[in-house]
């Protein structure tokens, strides 16, 4: 069963890698400073991929960085 990410989740992705791409890190760079894989990443970073960010991973990213998590999050829900 090959789940689609939600439009929720598909927005995060894009938000965390625009994030990423800001701060000029490569994924790789990326997730050696949250103690994780390039893989693990990209497929979060993948819009087709069905695995998504976590709260508690967004939250990380937030810590590391200094920002809110809530810059991950629209200004409204999406439909």
């Amino acid at each position: 069963m090959n789940k689609e990410k939600s439009n929720i989740q598909k927005y995060v992705s894009l938000k965390v890698k625009e994030f990423r791409e800001s701060t000029g890190l490569t994924q790789e760079q990326f997730a050696e400073k949250l103690n994780r894989s390039r893989t693990f990443i990209s497929n979060r970073e993948n819009p087709n991929s069905r695995e998504a960010f976590s709260f508690e991973f967004l939250n990380e990213i937030a810590n590391e960085f200094e920002i809110s998590p809530k810059f991950f999050m629209p200004d409204k829900g999406l439909k």
